[in-house]
């Protein structure tokens, strides 16, 4: 009975909230991804943006978030609107889709300051990490069970994957920091051991699945466009080809500007797989813009324990349409 209950106001809701619209309040339908859609129907959830509140004396815009059902996913506040770039301030709560808590920290202008405290999904508390120093502390861990692996910055650190299915990586942790030996799997195939000494990683060496070595210094590294990602935004803007809609209904002389944010994928070749808009471009330009995008060249792509490793890429740019003769 409580499921239809939950579901009925949290419609009312939507419904009171569409009639806010006048008044500010913005409604977006968003994957899982973090691409905006049209159509509510193809969302994972929903994330409102209420009008400014200066009731706290800082001048911020209250968010909420809710999965499908009516549960909610998360509450904050941000010191912008913009979906593309909140910045989170304040107290910050994330649920997961079982109701039960995910994710607790205080927010101080887009950065977790204080202590971040994770939940596993059965609500038992995960771990707690210390940001008010310049690295982030490792001060206590546990098992899903509650029993307690390292307390005040000291013992046995575990690191899961997303979804809480496998460990990813473990060793031991010594006044918050990472200390001695650490090994995990990069992936189904790839592992990897390393040193670490008081927080700083020393020497490790990465196996993929013929169990060949490969040694690093660095435990990650992200994707790079040859000539940097300025390059790459010249790139895209080049290969656009405007629609002659558009052409037909400019002016001349006249520069017309297209602000767009998308992420994508970088594969262990260095192949540009999966895009996806944050900041869409006007329906009519989308194609152009895609086949801009996909026909990248490879990039150099990122490393993972000294292992070629999939990595994700945001890009905000400016797409140009001019119509100055030249």
């Amino acid at each position: 009975m409580l499921k239809p209950i939950l579901i009925f106001f949290f419609g009312l809701f939507v419904f009171q909230t569409a009639r806010a619209q006048k008044r500010d309040t913005l409604l977006y339908y968003v994957k899982n991804s973090g691409e905006i859609t049209l159509n509510k129907d193809s969302a994972d959830y929903f994330m409102f943006i209420m009008p400014l509140d200066a009731s706290s004396g800082k001048k911020l815009y209250p968010i909420d978030e809710f999965y499908r059902n009516g549960g909610r996913k998360l509450i904050t506040a941000s010191t912008t609107n913009v979906f593309e770039r909140l910045k989170y301030d304040g107290p910050f709560m994330s649920y997961y889709p079982n109701g039960k808590r995910n994710t607790s920290a205080t927010f101080v202008d887009g950065v977790i300051s204080g202590d971040l405290t994770k939940y596993y999904p059965n609500g038992k508390l995960y771990c707690i990490e210390n940001h008010k120093a310049k690295n982030a502390l490792l001060v206590e861990c546990r098992d899903s069970l509650g029993k307690v692996l390292a307390e005040n910055g000291n013992g046995h650190w575990l690191e899961f994957d997303d979804q809480f299915k496998k460990i990813i990586s473990e060793g031991n942790v010594s006044d918050g920091l990472k200390d001695g030996e650490w090994h995990g799997n990069t992936d189904d195939t790839g592992r990897y051991t390393c040193l670490y000494n008081k927080g700083i990683l020393i020497s490790g060496t990465g196996y993929n699945k013929s169990n060949t070595a490969y040694p690093f210094n660095m435990a990650e590294t992200a994707p790079a466009y040859k000539g940097g990602i300025l390059d790459f935004k010249r790139f895209v803007q080049s290969k656009m080809v405007f629609p002659e809609k558009i052409k037909n209904h400019s002016t001349k002389g006249t520069l017309y500007l297209y602000d767009i944010t998308f992420k994508f994928n970088i594969k262990q070749d260095g192949s540009l797989v999966d895009l996806v808009f944050i900041k869409p471009p006007a329906a009519i330009m989308r194609d152009s813009v895609i086949n801009a995008i996909k026909s990248s060249p490879k990039w150099k792509p990122g490393y993972m324990y000294g292992l070629p490793a999939e990595k994700e890429v945001t890009v905000t740019m400016t797409l140009v349409d001019s119509n100055n003769p030249q």
